[in-house]
């Protein structure tokens, strides 16, 4: 089979099938906690420093995050580090997540080693009705965050290239700019040859984002190496004079 064809065929499937998200996509705001999709995750931003604040009797680290605690079957206080990713098992009604750590395995302590897990619940005075992602969301903000999980892993990076440049295009034909830029970062990273015109759409995003001061730093970058010699001089140059 032509291997063009054949990686054309794989990104549609993805794209279409819901699999191309990201590690760092974030779940629809409007996502109802009882439905989430396969593959949501929650995933540490920033690192969190969990101490023994149970009743002295189990084995259960946990931290205040200010409404909700954030607790784990541990021996000892420890660190959840900046971008550790949690598999979760299930949401209660009133919103608790109940998680399995992805990546390192939970010690068997106490009794009853199975119910070794990792949880957060919300404070009383934050309890009330979290129907949604956005309602956990604003529980959560600045500690910790539900996204997708990482299909592109592993992944020969052409194919991964095709599957977020054709996110971005969607994105964009969509006019959802903000929604691309977490591709466009990962596309980047990638280190793949890029055309001149993935660095205008990158600025364009940035700028139709919100991002102001991003895109305009980029834009100075555009500038500095391509002059007035760039394919897109005229519509950077328009953009820095607002």
């Amino acid at each position: 089979m032509n291997t063009a064809i054949w990686r054309a065929g794989l990104v549609a499937l993805l794209m279409v099938g819901g699999s191309a998200h990201a590690v760092d996509d974030p779940v629809p705001p409007d996502t109802d906690l009882q439905a989430l999709p396969e593959g949501a995750r929650l995933m540490a931003v920033r690192d969190i420093v969990i101490d023994n604040n149970g009743d002295g009797k189990h084995d259960t680290y946990a931290v205040d995050l200010g409404n909700g605690w954030f607790s784990e079957l541990r021996e000892e206080p420890f660190r959840v580090r900046k971008g550790t990713v949690y598999r979760i098992r299930k949401v209660s009604e009133d919103g608790a997540l109940y998680l399995r750590p992805i990546g390192y395995t939970l010690p068997n302590s106490g009794d009853n080693p199975g119910d070794a897990q990792v949880t957060f619940k919300n404070t009383k005075h934050a309890r009330n009705a979290k129907k949604t992602v956005r309602d956990l969301n604003n529980v959560i903000a600045g500690n910790l965050k539900i996204v997708f999980d990482d299909p592109l892993s592993g992944m020969d990076p052409a194919i991964a290239q095709d599957i977020l440049l054709a996110k971005i295009m969607a994105s964009i034909k969509d006019g959802k700019y903000s929604e691309a830029l977490p591709s466009f970062e990962r596309l980047e990273k990638l280190k793949s040859d890029l055309p001149e015109s993935f660095f205008f759409h990158y600025i364009q995003a940035l700028d139709k984002g919100g991002k102001k001061q991003e895109a305009r730093a980029r834009a100075v970058a555009y500038l500095k190496k391509h002059g007035k010699a760039g394919q897109y001089y005229d519509q950077v140059v328009e953009l820095m004079s607002r």
